[in-house]
């Protein structure tokens, strides 16, 4: 069966987080607009990275080489978006990357007196530039290509497109279409879309047909994005999300708690990591 490969040390995962990082990711996100996009986006996903090195956990505290993660930011520039002790590195083993986070602290005035709290941080927020979405989907292919060929036999790549507009180095379909014909023995790579917004205007999360989109832009992406493998349909109906046969990985007009949600679909809806 496709998307059934199990994860393990000896046969990890690959997830690609794209990361839009244009001049119009300062503006504030839906649901919070004293937030910039950009600054939403960095922290569920500094979030999601550190819920990912608790999940590999294992034991009296070794973190597990599960997974393979690389971060793609694009706007004035377009390549690795990690920073500190693994800046400018392509794709980062999870149990390297659990001991680079750097950490941040911040102090919060409560009834009750000042709290602590400490963040770990591998991804900082950015917003400069245009929005050169092909190059980016480019990098990601390079990225799968050399994971695949190294592990043939592993789940299929998660690619997640996170983006608050259009391209603006051409149509990126085509390259999107490139990278899902990218195989290993288990399936093709898997792209996913989030359309990060400034609107109040209802998301709309896993689509099934371009009839429930409205916007051009949306429908292309909606064309890009894989259809949900079975076990990350029934992890979607497990948080209480409505899924109709033949959606698609795709979310239009996405808060940060649809974006949340999507990242802890595709890691849950994945098979149970061995000890093996």
């Amino acid at each position: 069966m496709p998307y059934d490969a199990q994860i393990s040390r000896t046969n990890p995962a690959a997830i690609i987080c794209m990361v839009d990082q244009s001049e119009s990711m300062e503006d504030g996100i839906k649901g919070d607009s004293s937030k910039r996009k950009c600054d939403g986006v960095a922290e569920v996903l500094n979030r999601f990275l550190h819920s990912l090195v608790i999940r590999c956990t294992i034991g009296m505290g070794e973190v597990f080489p599960y997974y393979y993660i690389s971060v793609i930011g694009y706007g004035a520039q377009v390549g690795p978006a990690f920073v500190g002790k693994f800046q400018g590195a392509e794709s980062v083993c999870i149990s390297e990357l659990a001991e680079a986070a750097r950490i941040d602290i911040k102090k919060i005035q409560r009834p009750e007196g000042i709290e602590t709290i400490r963040t770990k941080v591998w991804f900082d927020p950015i917003a400069n530039g245009r929005t050169p979405m092909c190059a980016a989907f480019k990098s990601a292919q390079r990225i799968v290509e050399k994971f695949v060929a190294q592990y043939p036999n592993c789940y299929p790549p998660m690619v997640l497109n996170i983006t608050d507009g259009d391209s603006t180095d051409g149509n990126p379909s085509e390259d999107a279409e490139s990278l899902k014909t990218i195989q290993t023995t288990n399936g093709n790579t898997l792209v996913f879309n989030v359309h990060v917004s400034s609107t109040n205007a209802p998301s709309i999360i896993f689509p099934n047909g371009e009839n429930q989109l409205s916007d051009p832009y949306a429908r292309m992406l909606f064309r890009m994005s894989s259809p949900l493998p079975a076990k990350m349909c029934q992890t979607s109906k497990e948080l209480r999300f409505e899924i109709a046969d033949g959606a698609k990985g795709f979310a239009f007009n996405a808060d940060l708690t649809c974006l949340t949600s999507l990242l802890e679909i595709g890691t849950r809806g994945q098979n149970t990591v061995s000890t093996t």
